[in-house]
């Protein structure tokens, strides 16, 4: 969430994206997703290009797709890699302790901005200006349909501007403090991938330029193995 002039933009965080899948029949190799150091490594598919303890950056090549011979004259067979690369791998984030506390509320007063859309033409049609200063925004979309089945490729779009009115509270060090874990910890969860397990975390408060800052860190294990078409990015 961020405040940029009057306007309160709020934008979701989506958990990491799953990895693209490369097609069976076609040749890859099994790269890291992100640095890590390998506790197991199984090829079941290629050829395995790090071992246990290892130490590995995002993006290296974990299982290669590219099968030697020992006959020179046979070449080089390429491969659909496949295998499972369980990492340590671990995560941090900085927040600043903050020294007071923004509580938002809204006032119930609202203004709309309206738009028609044919396919992809949009059309915003006249509603004056937004009489609010500080506001946080909607957005509803209103398709035609015909019979409850089909769906045409027009219909109005109403971006709704709600009035805020916001308050500071100071904060006591204890609550201030408090306040940073929570929103440290929040952040972190972001980041953590979806099968990832978390086996250890820690927090430190530390202070910079007469600022303080809680830094949090966490430790998991996870498998780092992802498919990276080979001649692909």
């Amino acid at each position: 969430m961020e405040i940029k002039g009057t306007r309160l933009h709020i934008s979701v965080q989506e958990r990491t994206e799953p990895p693209k899948v490369v097609d069976a029949d076609r040749p890859c190799h099994i790269v890291s997703a992100r640095d890590g150091i390998i506790l197991t490594i199984r090829a079941k598919n290629g050829l395995a290009m790090a071992k246990e303890g290892d130490t590995v950056v995002k993006g290296q090549i974990l299982v290669s797709g590219n099968i030697e011979s020992i006959y020179p004259e046979f070449g080089t067979t390429q491969v659909h890699a496949m295998g499972e690369v369980i990492a340590r791998t671990w995560y941090e984030v900085k927040i600043e302790v903050p020294k007071k506390r923004v509580y938002r509320k809204r006032t119930g007063r609202e203004w709309n901005q309206y738009s028609v859309y044919f396919l992809d033409l949009v059309i915003r049609l006249p509603s004056g200006k937004n009489p609010y200063t500080v506001v946080d925004t909607s957005i509803f979309d209103k398709t035609l349909v015909i019979a409850d089945r089909f769906r045409l490729p027009l219909g109005l779009t109403i971006q709704r501007f709600h009035e805020v009115e916001e308050e500071e509270v100071p904060l006591s060090l204890d609550e201030a403090r408090e306040l940073a874990r929570e929103t440290a910890w929040q952040d972190i969860n972001r980041k953590i991938p979806d099968g990832a397990d978390i086996v250890d975390q820690q927090s430190q408060l530390v202070t910079e330029d007469d600022k303080e800052y809680i830094i949090y860190t966490v430790e998991c294990t996870e498998d780092i193995a992802i498919e990276q078409e080979i001649g692909g990015d």
